[in-house]
């Protein structure tokens, strides 16, 4: 049986009917707006996340497609979204459904319905909570490694480590070059999604620099409850303990968060020494199979279950 007044759903592709089968009579799916925004805050406060509304804003600016809402009697009851690079990579996050509307079914619809969106997509990933990740099993991802999110409420006026005379701030002629570098880690070319969030926080990332090539970066921005440090690549730990002992330069006494592949040990402890706790882990999972890149030495903190 279909949702009653389809038309209103709005689907991306002839086949999105094929998902579009009736929960409630009143739930509708549709690409998520501008908006939408402030609404999506409310149930992203609910859970206690720490993204903003210009993390929402980042996410409909590169693939306004594959954010979408699932609403009833006008109000949002469940985002879900996917930041496609290109069909190389597709990341999907902000997967939240209202309280009282949980257990029928609206967050495995909005899931397929984006999962059909990026089906000529190569590879497509997540980062779940364990709370989530029997659910993703069954819906076909696979695991692949751990994440430990580590968060500070504090960070101290003192946790410089190595020299940072060869850090400097990010500039707009820097983010090929790192897109570049980014590509080995994430194996996708992602220089839309830098782009878009150094626009947005251009202040706030930095690189590192030898011998005239850039062999680090570090990007930061704002959370509503952290400030987020992440991704971070380097060639080496040392030099991601330089950049991140630079970033948090910036930040002392203030609230901070990374994001930390478990493959990391002598990073996660250097950020326990500081005073950083592992808040909850996070499960990179695939769906199907992962034709990309895997994991690599240069990786030390992804960008965020949102952007991944």
């Amino acid at each position: 049986m279909m949702i009653t007044r389809l038309k209103e759903v709005e689907p991306h592709h002839e086949d999105d009917r094929n998902f579009m089968k009736e929960i409630e009579p009143s739930v509708k799916i549709r690409p998520m707006r501008l908006d939408d925004i402030e609404q999506a805050m409310r149930l992203k406060n609910l859970e206690d996340w720490n993204q903003t509304k210009q993390d929402w804003e980042i996410l409909l600016k590169h693939s306004p497609e594959t954010c979408l809402v699932a609403f009833s009697d006008q109000k949002v009851i469940g985002t879900v979204t996917a930041i496609n690079h290109s069909n190389e990579l597709a990341w999907i996050g902000m997967m939240l459904v209202a309280p009282k509307c949980r257990r029928k079914g609206i967050g495995s619809l909005l899931l397929k319905n984006n999962l059909n969106r990026l089906k000529n997509c190569n590879n497509i990933g997540l980062d779940a909570t364990p709370l989530g990740r029997e659910i993703y099993r069954n819906l076909g991802f696979i695991e692949e490694y751990t994440i430990s999110r580590m968060t500070i409420s504090s960070i101290p006026k003192q946790p410089i480590t190595g020299r940072r005379t060869s850090i400097t701030p990010i500039g707009v002629y820097d983010i090929q070059e790192i897109a570049n570098l980014d590509k080995e880690v994430s194996g996708a070319n992602r220089t839309n999604l830098f782009e878009l969030i150094h626009k947005k926080y251009p202040e706030k990332g930095l690189k590192l620099k030898r011998d005239g090539q850039i062999t680090g970066y570090c990007l930061r921005r704002n959370g509503a409850k952290y400030n987020h440090l992440g991704p971070v690549a380097a060639f080496t730990i040392q030099d991601a303990k330089t950049l991140l002992s630079a970033a948090m330069a910036l930040l002392a006494g203030r609230s901070a968060v990374i994001d930390v592949p478990q493959t990391k040990p002598e990073l996660l402890k250097w950020l326990t020494s500081l005073g950083f706790e592992e808040q909850r882990s996070l499960i990179r999972m695939y769906y199907k199979n992962n034709n990309i890149l895997k994991q690599t030495e240069k990786e030390c903190a992804i960008c965020g279950p949102e952007f991944g």
